[in-house]
């Protein structure tokens, strides 16, 4: 065991989306998902020893309440070498917390690899995926750079790097905590909705459709099927009882602006995730234009992500 070790894990946007777990033991998915990693936006955790016996979290300067730290200390234990946990964690999010923007993937993926190396347990990839999917399912796809298949028998694959020339656009729409969590709104679409059998064969054939338009990138395809997949989830969503609905008034207005840019010739794409806030893909060449007509619609809190590096050690003592 180190004395303290700090690792850095960056968020991941999924194209085709992952959306209710076939095993909710071993945390596997119903469909393949395939994700961009992104390095603006990241998580940075650190654990430390602490030579009383002691357990403590905080995030982003505030202590965990007493559910999220027992959720912590559950997942601690699948590295530690018995449950004496003499360690501080101090993690923080460089966005927004639980509102839509991969957060907890970023998060759980810089604990899991923070973990490995403090507890010296030096896993491999398969089995380090196989452990931070029990945090976060989707967390694992923060565990590779470039796009990267979270696959239906839970490992990762990394697909092909993005291209140099793609950018992201994280438009903030709302950035306080969400009301129902991803975990919570999955688990009643998978109990609920009539149509999560149609997400389901129509889900795993675009992660098969898109994992050709990867390589090599075929911008056009790969947005139609980003839509798509995004129109599939939230459908879920709308027909399940409860019914659940993350975008809001305002995010409806923005998505009706925003699609009006791509006129006769796609240049940019967009998805949501359980959240209110709104990812835009498009290429550095559009870029300027693309904020000029977010600005012009009167939004000013945004973040301009590129494609990042896979999570990692960075500081080790």
């Amino acid at each position: 065991m180190k004395q303290r070790v700090t690792a850095r894990a960056p968020i991941n946007i999924a194209l085709c989306k992952y959306w209710g777990k076939r095993d909710t033991k071993n945390i596997l998915p119903f469909t393949d998902s395939i994700s961009l990693t992104l390095q603006e936006l990241y998580t940075e955790t650190t654990v430390e020893y602490t030579p009383k016996s002691d357990f403590s979290v905080t995030m982003n300067g505030k202590e965990l309440n007493k559910k999220d730290r027992q959720k912590i200390y559950n997942f601690c234990l699948l590295f530690a070498h018995d449950d004496t946990l003499n360690i501080h964690i101090n993690t923080h999010n460089s966005g927004p917390t639980s509102a839509g923007l991969a957060s907890s993937a970023s998060g759980f993926s810089a604990l899991a690899v923070a973990l490995n190396e403090f507890y010296e347990r030096q896993y491999d990839i398969d089995e380090l995926t196989t452990i931070t999917r029990k945090g976060s399912g989707s967390a694992v796809r923060s565990l590779l750079s470039g796009f990267v298949k979270w696959q239906r028998n839970g490992l990762i694959q990394k697909i092909t790097d993005a291209p140099h020339d793609l950018v992201v656009i994280a438009v903030i729409i709302n950035d306080q905590v969400k009301s129902i969590s991803s975990r919570d709104a999955m688990k009643i679409g998978v109990e609920t909705s009539p149509f999560f059998r149609t997400f389901v064969e129509r889900n795993q054939e675009i992660a098969n459709e898109m994992t050709q338009a990867l390589t090599p990138f075929d911008f056009e395809r790969v947005g139609e099927l980003t839509e798509q997949s995004t129109a599939l989830m939230h459908n879920v969503m709308k027909t399940s009882d409860p019914v659940i609905d993350y975008v809001s008034a305002e995010s409806q207005a923005f998505l009706s602006a925003i699609k009006q840019f791509n006129n006769s010739k796609r240049k940019l794409f967009i998805t949501m995730d359980a959240g209110p806030n709104i990812k835009i893909f498009t290429r550095k060449k559009d870029l300027d234009s693309v904020i000029s007509y977010i600005n012009t619609l009167g939004y000013k809190e945004y973040h301009i992500l590129s494609p990042g590096d896979y999570a990692r050690v960075i500081d080790d003592e």
